[in-house]
């Protein structure tokens, strides 16, 4: 068994969730973040970087987080994801044909490449994988930021990764065709899992004020779109719920009523995972989806 920290850092907090983990099974024993000033990091880019070292280290001392042992999460501009299908071939070949799926980004000689498998046998004999392309030196500053705080990072995993993982773990999500909805700051992040497999995501902006009552309105509207947009995928089956992630106390009154305005069902993403063998009482996934999924095994 190892102790691991799994962190997270958004636009507006840095999170961390501290477990035993063993070759399997996971138990958590403390969650915590803190909020951050604006402006320290933006949409993945650190902006100043001693000041989020600074946050960082005060972080790690007040919540007394052992650090030896430290995985990452990120996500933002710097780093893109897609589905891909692929014949079923090397992994060298592989990531030559991911690199081709990633040719119209610019200065692509600076990004690295990778992948991870979620549909091992599609119809047509093909690979599903999730591919990711990471820009270098953003990956190359989240490292000297954590190795400057004095935390050694043992990995990094892009953020739709981690929820992948997760949701392989909810009884109550496979085989379903379900939004996961994670509200980050002023984003909302919806997943679409079809038939309990990883399809499709995007980001939006929220306008709105976080706690607002003008924030039901613009959240349900996001996810309608999302649902007429996944209509138009090849194959698709209806969607019979959205689970959410990242809300308040007060938010997450809003469910009900976007399942009224939507006729789906809304609810806040349980946190009985069958990974986590233990947690604290006022633990709860959807507040730590990165933390927790990034702790998940492939």
């Amino acid at each position: 068994m190892l102790q691991t920290v799994s962190f997270y850092i958004s636009n507006t907090s840095i999170k961390a969730v501290s477990a035993v983990t063993g070759r399997k099974k996971s138990a958590i024993h403390k969650a915590c973040r803190r909020n951050i000033p604006e402006g320290l990091i933006i949409n993945g880019i650190i902006t100043d970087e001693n000041a989020l070292c600074s946050e960082l280290k005060q972080f790690c001392h007040e919540n007394s987080l052992h650090t030896d042992n430290s995985i990452l999460a990120v996500s933002g501009k710097n780093i893109m994801s897609k589905i891909v299908n692929v014949p079923q071939t090397s992994s060298r070949n592989i990531l030559k044909l991911i690199k081709n799926e990633f040719s119209d980004i610019e200065n692509i000689q600076n990004y690295v490449f990778d992948y991870t498998v979620i549909n091992h046998s599609n119809p047509d004999n093909t690979v599903s994988l999730l591919a990711c392309a990471a820009d270098s030196d953003t990956i190359k500053s989240y490292d000297e930021l954590f190795k400057n705080a004095g935390i050694r990072i043992k990995s990094m995993n892009i953020a739709v990764n981690t929820v992948v993982k997760l949701m392989r773990n909810f009884s109550e999500t496979e085989k379903t065709t379900c939004l996961l909805a994670v509200m980050d700051g002023n984003t909302l992040s919806p997943y679409l899992f079809t038939d309990g497999i990883f399809t499709f995501s995007n980001t939006s902006r929220l306008i709105q004020e976080r706690g607002t009552e003008a924030l039901v309105n613009e959240t349900a509207g996001i996810i309608s779109s999302f649902i007429q947009f996944s209509k138009t995928l090849k194959n698709q089956s209806d969607i019979s719920d959205v689970y959410f992630c990242g809300m308040n106390e007060q938010e997450s009154k809003m469910c009900s009523r976007i399942s009224g305005m939507l006729g789906i069902n809304a609810a806040v993403l349980p946190s009985c995972c069958q990974d986590i063998v233990s947690y604290p009482d006022n633990f709860r996934i959807s507040e730590y989806i990165y933390n927790t999924g990034n702790l998940m095994k492939p």
